[in-house]
């Protein structure tokens, strides 16, 4: 009888919510007065698009922001967009979505495809500042399932597409992974930050479409996958004059980190374990060391990322300081490894991935910080207390299937936002 009391308290509470919910809008004024805008995260959302698996993780990670909307009282549609081989265990899984107080506000959406969990990297969301409609923006996702993606969320919500652009020469120029949202990052201002492997094609579009804002574009050849999203990360913040700061992948900070340990020799081959679970990366003659530091491939390519970083930020600082002065460029801790040993690191032959999960490849929701879980407690406690200090909520969630599949949280998501 206590349990049937409390349950029936608890969907009370729920249903509360959800109708203060509709009192609850808080807009931000448009940037300018007409044009398509992909409006950065320090707008506030309207709707959030999370891919899905079946995948314990992922399911954890979809269940915790949905909690977070409501104990914010945010007033976000989420749009869950399902693989069609997992439409029935999902009908099953996710059931309670399809229940008040949660329908009100959750969508589950059948995919027409199986490859529908990389939200980012397909489509990019904008608004016309002038009647404030809403646009998808197709990305050339050619030849990939994951393709016909954005027509179809086109389609659920209603949106106008505008679609992606084709090659006018091919033996110039082909579209690949630097052509995904991931190297697509709206920054206040009026910038979007790109990364310098991008199509030409691809950028003479971006400029065509979004004429009020500017490409800043900076130099990451030598990442996996070429994406500005695992190496900056855009940070409201109320203790800065700007509003917000800019996050930045840091090898030195973490290697600074790790050099206060003894003996770190279980933490980085657990590390290498799970970065490594495809073998892709050639690193095992370095299992038997007891530190890091005694590998001197990784510790040779971390040091130059180092600097292409620094590079990279100095770049960003340099367009975003000409509107705000006091700008924080704030470093979290984070280790690369290269697909090989090599002479030279730094180019594109590196292909270099996470060794520990990215921090910086997250998701904003209101004031809740989605990154993911470290299992090296120190990189935990400084990540924590940087988003801490600037006003953010952390919640650190185990991403273990999308860090094997070279992704992240905001990888997996898209929030659209919204001006007035």
């Amino acid at each position: 009888m206590k349990a049937l009391i409390a349950l029936f308290i608890l969907v009370l509470s729920l249903a509360a919510i959800a109708y203060i919910n509709l009192f609850s809008i808080k807009t931000a004024n448009c940037p300018a007065k007409e044009g398509y805008y992909i409006l950065p995260r320090t707008f506030p959302g309207k709707s959030l698009f999370l891919g899905y698996s079946a995948d314990y993780f992922q399911k954890d990670f979809v269940t915790e922001v949905i909690k977070s909307v409501v104990d914010q009282q945010l007033e976000i549609d989420v749009n869950i967009l399902i693989p069609k081989s997992e439409v029935k265990e999902a009908f099953q899984d996710l059931e309670q979505l399809r229940k008040k107080p949660y329908k009100s506000f959750v969508k589950l959406s059948a995919s027409p495809t199986d490859e529908a969990l990389w939200v980012q990297d397909y489509m990019e969301h904008a608004i016309d500042l002038k009647s404030k409609e809403d646009f998808i923006i197709e990305l050339p996702y050619l030849e990939r399932e994951g393709e016909v993606m954005p027509k179809a969320i086109s389609i659920l919500k209603g949106w106008e597409l505008i679609e992606a652009p084709k090659l006018q020469d091919h033996s110039t120029e082909s579209f690949s992974d630097p052509d995904y949202g991931g190297n697509i990052e709206a920054l206040p201002y009026g910038f979007v930050l790109i990364g310098d492997s991008m199509a030409n094609t691809l950028k003479l579009h971006l400029k065509k479409i979004l004429r009020n804002q500017s490409l800043l574009e900076v130099p990451i050849q030598w990442v996996e996958n070429n994406h500005v999203d695992e190496i900056f990360t855009l940070l409201p913040s109320s203790e800065s004059k700007c509003g917000f700061s800019i996050g930045y992948a840091s090898p030195k900070m973490a290697m600074d980190i790790m050099s206060q340990q003894t003996e770190d020799k279980p933490l980085w081959s657990q590390l290498y374990e799970r970065a490594n679970e495809d073998n892709t990366y050639p690193f095992d003659h370095c299992m038997g060391s007891k530190s890091f530091f005694e590998c001197d491939a990784l510790v040779q390519a971390n040091n130059k990322y180092e600097k292409l970083i620094n590079t990279a930020k100095d770049l960003v600082a340099e367009g975003l300081q000409s509107k705000c002065s006091d700008l924080k460029m704030i470093p979290f801790p984070q280790l690369f490894m290269p697909v090989k040993s090599l002479q030279v690191y730094g180019t594109q032959e590196d292909i270099a991935r996470a060794l520990n999960p990215s921090i910086i490849n997250n998701l904003l929701v209101g004031k809740h910080i989605f990154y993911s879980r470290q299992e090296f407690t120190p990189f935990e406690q400084e990540s924590e207390k940087i988003f801490k200090d600037l006003g953010l909520v952390p919640k650190a969630l185990e991403s273990r299937s999308l860090q094997s599949s070279g992704g992240g949280f905001h990888c997996a998501s898209l929030m659209a936002n919204t001006c007035k």
